[in-house]
């Protein structure tokens, strides 16, 4: 009978740890949400504060085509409206695609998106994951350019007219974002 007490005992002792475990659990799942809350946004603080503005005038944009091993010079086409920055190696840039595929399914909206990566390179695959064409991406944007435009963060979607800045969206698009992009761009 002494046992069974013991063993009883130790069932409800472990019972009684696993809730409050279980409590301890909940408890640190709301602070990380509230902490991964407060690290966004102080992320788009420091994103928004080295980025270009509304009303920033856009240089002529250089960069390699992802075309063969060396690549080719392309220089930045006056009919785009809309350029979509990112990096192959950034996770929210990744979070960014489906939103910005959105945009360049549109076959009339698709002429005026300019992806542009940041990074020296764009594997074949990354492209064809993303379903953008190698005609239709700038690869390797010259550092100096980037560091005079504030474009240190990804992803960022600028809209832009006859070179001048509009609205810059910073981080992971919503869809209210993309509708306000495929709205604006519908009434040009």
């Amino acid at each position: 009978m002494r046992v069974v007490r013991i063993n009883l005992l130790l069932a409800v002792c472990f019972v009684c740890a696993m809730v409050l475990l279980g409590l301890v659990n909940i408890r640190l799942q709301r602070q990380n949400a509230n902490l991964a809350l407060r690290l966004e946004s102080a992320r788009k603080q420091v994103v928004e504060a080295n980025s270009p503005l509304a009303g920033t005038k856009l240089p002529e944009l250089t960069g390699l085509g992802p075309l063969g091993p060396w690549g080719v010079k392309m220089e930045y086409p006056p009919s785009r409206k809309v350029l979509l920055l990112f990096d192959v190696n950034c996770r929210a840039c990744d979070k960014n695609w489906p939103l910005w595929e959105k945009l360049l399914s549109d076959r009339d909206l698709r002429r005026l998106l300019l992806p542009i990566a940041t990074s020296n390179t764009v594997s074949p695959e990354y492209l064809e994951k993303y379903h953008i064409s190698n005609g239709m991406v700038f690869v390797g944007l010259d550092k100096e350019l980037q560091f005079l435009l504030h474009l240190h963060a990804t992803p960022q979607t600028i809209l832009e007219q006859n070179g001048i800045v509009e609205k810059v969206w910073f981080g992971v698009l919503s869809d209210s974002d993309v509708n306000e992009i495929m709205d604006t761009l519908k009434t040009r």
